[in-house]
């Protein structure tokens, strides 16, 4: 099976445009940023410029590092979708209590359009919930 990665150009990976995206916005340089992740300062900006193009995609261990070291959700970093990314990244910047209101509207707004759409709480309550994440911002 091939890597439909050749096919591709090198910067149409959604983590590396969001890492770019991310790192930008904190004003870090990439060799700054992967010394910061624990790399060697002789490669690090090699390294990060090579997961910001596509060339390479880090494991998860090392993107776990990268979001938290520029301060934004691990999500936000796979997220495909624009506007949804811009979503988790506000939602993550409040507070746990404002996360939670903000989730408890979004519920009730999607009862309203949609009534015949299966209740997430009923799915949690047979175990199929999501597991709660500790808020970045208090």
């Amino acid at each position: 099976m091939s890597d439909l990665r050749l096919f591709l150009p090198v910067d149409a990976t959604v983590f590396g445009r969001r890492l770019k995206q991310a790192r930008s916005r904190m004003g870090i340089a990439q060799d700054k940023l992967g010394v910061e992740i624990g790399l060697d300062e002789t490669v690090a900006s090699a390294r990060i410029s090579r997961y910001e193009s596509g060339i390479h995609e880090p494991p998860i261990k090392t993107a776990r590092l990268l979001a938290d070291a520029l301060q934004v959700p691990l999500g936000y970093l796979y997220c495909d979708d624009d506007r949804l990314a811009e979503i988790i990244l506000a939602a993550s910047e409040l507070p746990q209590d404002d996360q939670e209101q903000l989730l408890a509207s979004l519920k009730e707004r999607l009862a309203q359009i949609n009534p015949d759409r299966p209740r997430a709480a009923a799915s949690r309550a047979r175990g199929a919930g999501p597991a709660k994440s500790p808020s970045r911002r208090k």
